[in-house]
């Protein structure tokens, strides 16, 4: 049975960049769904739901944050003092919750399992999610489909850029599980059909928008296909191995698809 991960990115499922987001858990509870695409979430729930009937398969979901999570960290680390990260986190429970019922009502099975409660960040780009991959294995031999997401995770002997907390992307979330799972495919949903040779970083997005997804994808030892979930049966194809979007098997194909440059500075001139 093959293992797929699924990564429901938030440029897909929510409307990422915006300029102007709640501040107050009562706020965004009461707001919730004017933040998200509704209509892409339940057509993706949908073509998960008929792939999985039409073929064998293990699954993980992630999903992303959108401004559930990047508004509200930006915000703490412009200095406003209304955020903290247990809001942060809140705010991303009341996404999870939709998301999950948003599943629930195609008949998938699901567990939600708690980055902040199950992970522990120790250094820049260091983590530890032991307990949250043995909870995510009890699920899966249970029968039900995991569902993890980016979130903020407390810090151990390191300081956080909130300073007792770091965020963990849905991104790192998805390919450290695809290595410690031995996944045969990581499928990332985004809004877009193809990867810039220039990008345009996205200053709100707080976990290194496109040029680290790729250079997370570009370190799996499986094939990773990243397909437009604003786009009609893209997810679905990519379940059942028909051929869309955009595969990327190893580094190489970053450069016949696109690039993530390691610099764009001349080079320095040596003496002669």
């Amino acid at each position: 049975m093959k293992k797929v991960i699924i990564k429901l990115g938030g440029s897909a499922i929510t409307y990422k960049r915006i300029k102007e987001f709640p501040t107050r858990l009562h706020k965004i509870e009461t707001n919730a769904i004017k933040f998200i695409r509704m209509g892409v979430l339940e057509r993706l729930s949908k073509e998960i739901a008929e792939a999985l009937k039409n073929k064998k398969i293990k699954l993980i979901i992630v999903h992303g944050a959108g401004p559930f999570g990047h508004f509200l960290v930006n915000e703490y680390l412009k200095g406003n003092k209304k955020i903290t990260p247990e809001l942060v986190h809140d705010s991303m429970l009341v996404l999870n919750k939709i998301v999950k019922n948003v599943l629930k009502k195609q008949g998938l099975k699901t567990k939600v399992l708690h980055p902040f409660e199950n992970c522990l960040c120790l250094g820049a780009t260091k983590y530890n999610c032991a307990s949250l991959f043995d909870r995510v294995k009890e699920a899966l031999e249970s029968g039900k489909i995991p569902i993890i997401y980016g979130d903020v995770i407390p810090t151990q002997n390191y300081k956080g850029r909130l300073n007792d907390f770091e965020v963990i992307s849905g991104d790192v979330l998805a390919t450290e599980f695809a290595k410690k799972w031995g996944a045969n495919k990581v499928i990332m949903v985004s809004n877009v059909d193809k990867i810039e040779k220039e990008f345009k970083e996205d200053p709100g997005d707080v976990t290194g928008s496109m040029k680290l997804k790729l250079k997370a994808l570009s370190k799996l030892k499986c094939p990773a296909v990243i397909v437009n979930g604003t786009k009609p049966n893209q997810l679905k194809k990519a379940l059942l191995e028909e051929k869309v979007g955009i595969t990327i098997k190893t580094a190489k194909d970053l450069m016949k698809n696109g690039k993530y440059k390691k610099s764009n500075k001349p080079k320095k001139k040596t003496a002669r």
